[in-house]
């Protein structure tokens, strides 16, 4: 069967001696051979250069247009020059930011990263969370809970972070001491959410003094406020045991139970 001749292609022209490359698409294989600008045609017209296309078209130009974003910053990465067809400049700069060519509104970070060590020895009055990066099926009440990815709105890790945990025996410790003291106590101010096997702070948040109420058949956080500066930070477990479950309580809380 004959390799189809229409559609929306991708190709390069690569030089792995000079370390420069461009990246482009075309609705022919015949675009690879036409005139470009004199960077790429000085490229292409170089002995050591390998030209590449698409074995097959994609199916629309918007999936080229993210292939070719990915592939502009995959290169720009790997410390190469990359070259890009200055007529499609502004739709470029949509899709990557061709200044440094190393963004692109169609490639997102896996997980948010900052700088800064959150250590488990210096936080009090604080739940820990372990999140599974990956689509949970069944939570027993017939929902899934969704991936967790840089693409996904803040929401998303919120809901992850604060619902479908077992808080029934927290909830009997603090009752308990409320009929002591006459008030439920305040004990737990803050919950963070580490990424499982990273231990990425993938989201932190204050509680209200409600702290958390039952959502169905499990229990959620009821959160106040992010604690923006503590998100993407590396978390640090001080050697603290963590293995035995997803919810972790400070050392503090621990001693309570």
């Amino acid at each position: 069967m004959a390799a189809p001749t229409s559609g929306t292609f991708l190709y390069l022209y690569r030089n792995d001696e000079i370390h420069k490359v461009y990246v482009g698409i075309g609705d022919s294989p015949s675009r690879v051979w036409e005139a470009h600008n004199p960077e790429a045609m000085e490229l292409l017209s170089h002995p050591a250069t390998k030209v590449f296309i698409t074995s097959a078209p994609f199916p629309d130009r918007a999936s080229a247009e993210r292939a070719e974003s990915a592939a502009i910053c995959a290169a720009a990465a790997a410390e190469v020059d990359v070259i890009f067809d200055e007529r499609r400049a502004k739709a470029l700069s949509n899709l990557t930011n061709i200044a440094k060519v190393s963004a692109s509104k169609h490639l997102t970070r896996a997980v948010f990263q900052s700088n800064g060590v959150l250590k488990y020895d210096d936080l009090d009055r604080t739940v820990i969370v372990t999140l599974h990066m990956g689509e949970i099926d069944d939570v027993g009440d017939g929902t899934s809970r969704p991936a967790l990815h840089g693409g996904r709105g803040a929401e998303v890790f919120h809901q992850r972070a604060t619902r479908w945990w077992g808080l029934g025996a927290a909830d009997q410790r603090r009752r308990r001491a409320g009929r002591l003291h006459g008030e439920l106590p305040r004990d737990v101010e803050r919950l963070v959410a580490v990424q499982k096997g990273t231990y990425r702070v993938l989201g932190a948040w204050t509680l209200t003094d409600e702290q958390w109420r039952r959502d169905g058949a499990s229990w959620m956080f009821v959160t106040d406020a992010p604690i923006a500066e503590w998100r993407g930070q590396q978390f640090d477990w001080c050697g603290a045991s963590h293995s035995g479950g997803a919810m972790i309580w400070s050392r503090d809380i621990r001693a309570l139970f």
